[in-house]
């Protein structure tokens, strides 16, 4: 009798199990014929770090040519900071890091190829890498720049950063749920990732006032706040560089809502702020190779940029202002 009341139970255990698996099926199938769930594809030029790292950090191969033995496209730098030297760190991406572009070519070199040829004794460092956010700039600056005794830290920042905080700090749970909700319509929607996700850089225009889009803005700044808080306690100076999208200079441009963001945000915080939008505006599309990594040109005029607002201790005596007024 044991036996076959274990049989019986068994038998009810797998007839409930087909049942609700059929239950779900069905509900996955409605979901997907309607359109409920249906996924949105994240913009190309936004990192999704447990798929393309494995990790939430990452450095270029020291033993491949152009890297350093710290992991960036960069020369090799002593340690100890030559008397009478700036050293200058610029952390970034991609468009820091001089994507497209040779290492020379490079915002950071032609900064500090100018400054040489006026008469600057500087040492500026690329510490960038392609798909970095100010996530991993804080990292950069903690784990490779900082022991270098950088005077000067200018991070630059790119608008899909916000796109990439938002989707990797806010992603759903790993494994059983990530699987569902990567590839059913029904996880998606229990999952609501339209309230977590944010899938490319026009959303930060058009749809501004969104809870995910200002929880994305506040993962950054919450990084830009680390940094500036560490430069600051190393004795060094901190600005902010934010580097705009091409549509914001070609015929008919967005208006331009992140950088008046920025602007309130590094005002209220008195971080000093370069708006890249006022260097590249007048280049048009002439500054840039695609969406929003700089052409020579482009890289020129934001070096130029740089020298004049952001680096009063090394220009003239009076320097060009910033463009944000200290608060």
């Amino acid at each position: 009798m044991p036996q076959l009341h274990s049989q019986s139970f068994f038998k009810k255990l797998c007839f409930s199990a087909l049942i609700t698996a059929l239950f779900f099926a069905c509900l996955e199938g409605s979901f997907r014929l309607i359109g409920i769930g249906s996924p949105e594809e994240l913009a190309d030029y936004i990192a999704v770090w447990d798929v393309h790292w494995k990790n939430d950090f990452f450095l270029g191969d020291a033993r491949q040519p152009g890297f350093n033995r710290d992991g960036v496209r960069d020369r090799e730098h002593a340690l100890a900071k030559p008397p009478g030297v700036t050293r200058i760190a610029c952390i970034g991406d991609s468009v820091t890091f001089g994507y497209k572009l040779p290492a020379s070519q490079a915002y950071s070199s032609l900064l500090e190829q100018k400054l040489l040829t006026q008469g600057k004794r500087v040492e500026v460092f690329n510490i960038a890498m392609p798909g970095w956010t100010t996530r991993q700039q804080r990292y950069g600056y903690e784990r490779i720049a900082r022991p270098y005794s950088p005077d000067l830290v200018i991070l630059g920042v790119c608008l899909n950063d916000v796109a990439e905080m938002k989707v990797n700090l806010t992603a759903p749970p790993p494994q059983i749920t990530s699987l569902l909700y990567q590839n059913t319509n029904l996880g998606r929607w229990l999952l609501r990732p339209h309230a977590r996700e944010i899938y490319r850089v026009e959303e930060l225009f058009e749809r501004a006032n969104e809870p995910r889009i200002q929880e994305g803005w506040q993962l950054l700044f919450d990084e830009v706040e680390q940094i500036a808080r560490a430069v600051s306690n190393d004795g060094g100076e901190f600005v902010v560089l934010l580097f705009p999208f091409r549509m914001q200079v070609e015929p008919n441009p967005p208006q331009a809502i992140p950088q008046q963001l920025f602007r309130d945000y590094c005002v209220h915080k008195s971080i000093r702020y370069l708006d890249g939008l006022e260097a590249l505006a007048p280049l048009g599309a002439e500054g840039f190779v695609d969406y929003d990594h700089l052409s020579l040109l482009g890289a020129h005029a934001i070096a130029e940029q740089v020298i004049l607002q952001g680096m009063h201790h090394l220009t003239d005596e009076h320097p060009v202002p910033l463009s944000v007024p200290a608060k």
